[in-house]
């Protein structure tokens, strides 16, 4: 990405914390547990283990551990309480 803008992956990575005040990685996560928490505020019977899928996680652990770090639920938590 930083190629494509003529400029370093260390600058992007500079200009980028500076405007969000996340690392790149940590904007990668907020945004993918936003797209699990809009998936499962429509969908009341969506399986985790397919969810965690189809964002990218490598196991429903990894998926769940995520989430808690964003929401302070873990996903089975966060669809109960709807």
């Amino acid at each position: 990405m930083a190629r494509a803008v003529g400029t370093s992956a260390r600058t992007l990575s500079r200009l980028f914390s500076s405007e969000t005040q996340l690392s790149f990685k940590s904007w990668c996560q907020r945004a993918r547990i936003a797209a699990a928490i809009e998936k499962l505020s429509m969908e009341a019977s969506v399986p985790i283990k397919q969810l965690a899928a189809d964002l990218g996680y490598a196991s429903v652990p990894a998926f769940s551990h995520a989430f808690r770090q964003v929401t302070g639920k873990t996903p089975t938590q966060f669809s109960d309480a709807k």
